[in-house]
């Protein structure tokens, strides 16, 4: 977590460093940056990801809102959040998933990254997938796959709810 707050280059200069998202996070709701901190901080046994609800719990942070987001869970070998952030927001029923951009964030983590999940928000509170949502997890774990990633999991999450997206 100390990388994530106190490292300000990346890799990949069009996205906003981890630092900067942060103090985003921190600006707009400090209740759910310290959560995300207490879940990132949590040692490998404790914190990791292993299930939808574990995705649900780290990402509801990040996605809740009026607007669809679409976040990312960098996980280490051991399944341990090496970092998380948003990478698509759209409106108030769709966002554009790029998964060459996707990927792309999860391969310039400063730490090197296994596995990741996916989770996105329905604004609407219905954590029911799409067709959209099934073939977008479809292509992204093909691709995934493809560079020697896996996508360990993609939930749609609601204020009090999440679904598991099933491809």
């Amino acid at each position: 977590m100390y990388d994530l707050i106190t490292h300000n280059q990346t890799q990949d200069t069009d996205m906003p460093t981890p630092t900067t998202r942060f103090r985003q996070l921190l600006a707009a709701d400090p209740e759910a940056a310290e959560r995300l901190l207490r879940v990132m901080e949590a040692p490998a046994e404790t914190g990791r990801v292993t299930t939808p609800e574990c995705v649900a719990e780290v990402v509801r942070p990040l996605v809740l809102g009026d607007t669809e987001r679409l976040a990312v869970v960098a996980l280490n070998r051991r399944h341990a959040v090496v970092d998380a952030a948003v990478v698509s927001i759209g409106n108030d029923c769709q966002t554009i998933v790029c998964p060459r951009a996707v990927l792309r964030w999860v391969l310039t983590r400063q730490k090197p990254c296994y596995a990741f999940a996916l989770a996105h928000n329905h604004p609407s509170g219905d954590p029911t997938p799409s067709r959209q949502d099934r073939e977008v997890t479809r292509r992204l774990r093909q691709a995934a796959e493809t560079v020697g990633l896996m996508l360990l999991d993609h939930v749609v999450v609601t204020e009090n709810d999440y679904r598991r997206v099933e491809a």
